[in-house]
């Protein structure tokens, strides 16, 4: 069984190196079977986990108490079929505004926190695209 986990947080002081944190990242994840993205824009995070459901659960919890991490929110935690992302474990991408408008989700832009993102619709809009694989690393 496959499950996907989706959530959204805000990066604290205390997040300093993003290639460290992908390197630990996706050597964790491989030794666990857990693929997905992590999305960066400005100063949020949007995580899309898929893998065996105990595993990619156990992951969200370590993330809670990470402290370069703030504002966390789920956004789903549901039952896939598939992977959108089996053939490259763990991917990132930094966003920016023109990305962001040329998708169509100028709503996007203008976020402030993970908490104002969250209530935005056109986040579900994102999240069919990634599960879509229309975003590559």
């Amino acid at each position: 069984m496959l499950q996907r986990l989706i959530y959204l947080s805000a990066k604290t002081d205390k997040f300093q190196n993003n290639e460290l944190i992908l390197k630990q990242s996706k050597n964790y994840n491989a030794s666990k079977e857990i693929s997905g993205i992590l999305l960066e824009y400005e100063n949020n995070f949007i995580q899309y986990l898929e893998g065996d459901p105990i595993e990619i659960y156990s992951l969200f919890k370590r993330i809670e108490k990470d402290e370069r991490h703030t504002d966390i929110w789920l956004v789903d935690y549901s039952a896939i079929k598939q992977r959108a992302f089996q053939e490259w474990g763990m991917g990132f991408k930094r966003l920016n505004k023109v990305q962001i408008e040329e998708w169509g989700l100028g709503g996007l832009a203008s976020f402030s926190s993970s908490e104002s993102l969250i209530k935005n619709p056109e986040v579900l809009d994102l999240i069919q695209m990634i599960e879509f694989s229309a975003i590559k690393p």
